[in-house]
């Protein structure tokens, strides 16, 4: 695994909305910095600001806080604007760093012009590279100039899905677009590291077809491991808690925190192979 003085970049993105992303980001987020012990921080990129909103409440975070849209568009120096969440570990214990920082953002988000596609890069990333173990991206569902610069300063993808064919329709536009910024000499490495589906119910026999469809035509880009649909992760946002400290030991909590070593794993692999 690489070390403080390399961060791995990862964008957590579909073309759909409503398949997880936000909850994916903060809970593999919870299990690096809880059972990995990694320095994380989560850079919201949705005008939506949902994952700002849930990691963020404790920090009483507002409209009137400085987010990533001063970043973008008057060039605020980034470490002004990051946050250390203040995470409960329970209902009554008082919220403290556990190690994970936010870049916020806010609804103003969706007008915010960039000039190229490094501006991700040079204004974030680039300053940054020496202080985390992993810097994490919450993407928008749609690909704007800003999604094509997150994308071109992620070492890897991972896209999570919900069991329909919408959420799994977008793939192929992905693979494009990673195509393009590899050719075009923007990102050369950056890679889909893993498909997972989310909402998952072992039940049902339309689950398991998609499943199998999933890992027929993924090969090893499809994960194994699927994260069930479970009360206990609403829960856990509404609170603004990962799962790893939140209920850790219930089953959706043990999916993401095998999701997280199976991402572990695939970055050391390909770490030794490089």
């Amino acid at each position: 695994m690489k070390g403080r003085m390399e961060m791995i970049k990862i964008g957590i993105f579909n073309q759909k909305g409503g398949v997880g992303k936000t909850t994916s980001a903060i809970n593999i987020s919870g299990f690096l910095a809880k059972k990995y012990k990694k320095k994380i921080l989560l850079v919201d990129t949705d005008p939506q600001a949902n994952l700002s909103k849930s990691i963020l409440q404790e920090n009483n975070f507002s409209d009137d806080d400085l987010t990533l849209v001063d970043i973008l568009e008057k060039e605020i120096n980034v470490n002004d604007v990051i946050k250390t969440a203040l995470i409960k570990t329970r209902a009554n214990a008082k919220p403290k760093n556990l190690g994970i920082d936010v870049i916020p953002t806010k609804r103003e988000m969706i007008a915010t012009e960039i000039k190229d596609e490094n501006v991700i890069n040079d204004l974030i990333v680039n300053s940054l590279e020496k202080e985390y173990d992993f810097l994490i991206y919450d993407c928008p569902p749609f690909l704007s100039n800003i999604t094509v610069s997150v994308l071109a300063s992620c070492d890897y993808v991972i896209v999570p899905a919900s069991v329909d064919i919408d959420s799994l329709g977008g793939y192929s536009e992905l693979i494009d677009t990673i195509n393009a910024l590899k050719i075009n000499g923007v990102s050369k490495d950056i890679e889909i590291l893993s498909i997972f589906l989310t909402m998952f119910k072992n039940n049902e026999n339309f689950d398991k077809y998609i499943y199998d469809e999933c890992k027929e035509n993924f090969g090893n880009k499809f994960s194994l491991q699927t994260i069930r649909r479970s009360t206990q992760v609403k829960q856990a946002s509404f609170f603004g808690t990962p799962l790893s400290w939140f209920k850790s030991t219930s089953k959706v909590a043990k999916d993401y925190e095998a999701l997280t070593d199976e991402i572990v794993r695939k970055i050391k692999e390909r770490e030794i192979n490089a």
